[in-house]
């Protein structure tokens, strides 16, 4: 599961839902 620090850190294009 991916946190939502990481998604800010990484584009929104980039695979966060993984």
């Amino acid at each position: 599961m991916w946190n939502p620090q990481q998604a800010q850190l990484r584009p929104r294009n980039s695979v966060d839902l993984v």
